[in-house]
């Protein structure tokens, strides 16, 4: 891994990305940055929140096509393609009506509103890139390792687990809900359902929440504050000492600290450097919420704008 410089979810924070980049060592070769011994990894991400997205776009495809990087997709990235998708049944754009998900995506699109060709090439770029990437040493995907799911992904895709257009068509019309979920679950993580009112009556709360789950714990006879990510949630860190019902143990997918390290994004951890354990590596580090883009190399440490 020492090779690789694992940079963490971008959204649309271009200026802090040329900053880590610069701080790495990289610099600007035939349009594209470059580095004569290390190779960037993106793991996803890499629009929405910020106001520089096309930019990002356009570092990240230029040095994946140089050959200078790797990149996944991930959620904003599904989000942003499914929003592009069209219905050949309808003829409408079906992911455009929901109101979420223009606001979501209403600088990015601002972004593109001059060059509606380049909105186009962007698109199949997006589409060409895997949901996973697996090499002797380590793995990169966007939220979680399943490795079920990611087996028959592989099967299907002949191991480069890069969606064909049929792929994304299915999905639009429903017709493959195994893929959909496989997607979902690769690229948006686990969230599961807690009715705080139903399951802890002593609790004195009566909201409903879906907090993401730290997927690869053994959750067994473990705290809420252990396997979930309550952290920005009050009502949940407010009883996080309470036990994990049992009812959820099986969301989760142990990841055994023998295998190899895999790289993430996603999680928007916020002030700790530290990782959940050895082989889970997270690279995202809320630049949304601190302004400030971290990168990570085994040898260089935490690299940050």
């Amino acid at each position: 891994m020492n090779e690789y410089l694992f940079i963490g979810d971008l959204h649309g924070h271009a200026t802090q990305l040329k900053s880590v980049l610069q701080k790495a060592g990289f610099t600007i070769v035939n349009g594209a940055y470059w580095h004569p011994e290390l190779k960037a990894v993106f793991v996803g991400d890499f629009i929405n929140r910020g106001t520089e997205n096309l930019e990002c776009l356009r570092i990240v495809r230029a040095m994946v096509e140089s050959g200078n990087a790797l990149a996944v997709i991930g959620n904003h990235e599904v989000i942003f393609l499914n929003y592009h998708q069209q219905n050949p049944q309808t003829g409408q754009y079906t992911m455009q009506n929901r109101a979420g998900w223009n606001r979501l995506l209403q600088q990015t699109m601002q972004e593109f509103s001059q060059s509606a060709a380049e909105l186009k090439e962007m698109l199949n770029w997006l589409k060409s890139l895997p949901i996973v990437i697996e090499t002797k040493h380590f793995n990169v995907v966007h939220a979680c390792y399943d490795p079920e799911l990611i087996e028959a992904l592989r099967d299907r895709t002949n191991g480069s687990f890069v969606l064909q257009e049929n792929d994304w068509l299915q999905m639009e019309l429903g017709a493959d809900e195994t893929l959909t979920e496989t997607l979902h679950t690769l690229t948006f993580g686990i969230s599961i359902y807690l009715d705080t009112a139903q399951l802890f009556p002593g609790a004195n709360l009566s909201s409903q929440h879906a907090p993401r789950i730290r997927y690869w714990e053994e959750p067994f006879e473990k705290s809420l504050v252990e396997t979930l990510f309550v952290e920005d949630d009050k009502h949940l860190s407010s009883i996080g000492f309470l036990s994990l019902p049992e009812a959820f143990y099986s969301a989760f997918r142990p990841y055994d600290e023998y295998e190899k390290p895999v790289v993430h994004g996603h999680y928007c951890l916020e002030g700790t450097l530290k990782n959940p354990q050895e082989n889970i590596i997270i690279v995202d580090r809320a630049v949304i919420k601190t302004g400030t883009l971290k990168a990570w190399n085994p040898q260089l440490g935490w690299i940050q704008s």
